[in-house]
């Protein structure tokens, strides 16, 4: 059994607007993605993030109290409250993301990475609950969120599975 966390608590500065409430095919997707890991296989799935609108969306939430933004610290906080001993994270953004792409990563029951030419998706990765010490420090050190992943097995996933929709233009491709 793998839980699902979906990171939700972005600045969104590039959108506009945020992200994870942001309807995308008439969901917001927070919620698109939350759903995406649970047809996927996640069991007891989570949405991390510190806005309170975030609880609205139907799916059990994991409040994101920090003062500063980093994703790791959402990653952290998902680690902490996870019920099972390994998390798959995913970011609310991943518009292309699918169902069958959860079950392949689901399917190694390790800790991976997903990638796609060597390009790992630090974002995106069966973590175990262990980390959540390494990923806190890493965050409040300022580090990239791909040290905390760049040591995991990379599981190849499509190209266009890993794109992020970063802008209001990214939506519509």
């Amino acid at each position: 059994m793998i839980s699902g966390a979906v990171l939700a608590g972005g600045l969104s500065t590039r959108m506009g607007s945020d992200k994870a409430l942001l309807r995308f095919k008439g969901t917001p997707l927070a919620a698109r993605m939350a759903r995406t890991l649970q047809r996927g296989g996640c069991e007891d799935v989570h949405i991390v993030g510190s806005q309170d609108a975030l609880g609205s969306l139907g799916w059990p939430l994991i409040q994101d109290t920090a003062d500063t933004f980093h994703p790791l610290l959402g990653v952290a906080a998902a680690l902490r409250s996870a019920s099972t001993p390994l998390v798959l994270i995913a970011p609310c953004d991943l518009i292309n993301l699918m169902p069958e792409h959860i079950e392949r990563l689901l399917a190694t029951g390790a800790p991976c990475v997903a990638s796609f030419a060597g390009n790992i998706h630090p974002l995106l990765a069966i973590l175990p609950v262990t980390l959540a010490d390494h990923a806190q420090q890493l965050a409040e050190a300022g580090s990239p969120a791909m040290r905390l992943t760049d040591r995991l097995e990379q599981f190849s996933l499509p190209e266009l599975s890993l794109i992020d929709a970063n802008t209001p233009e990214d939506l519509t491709r």
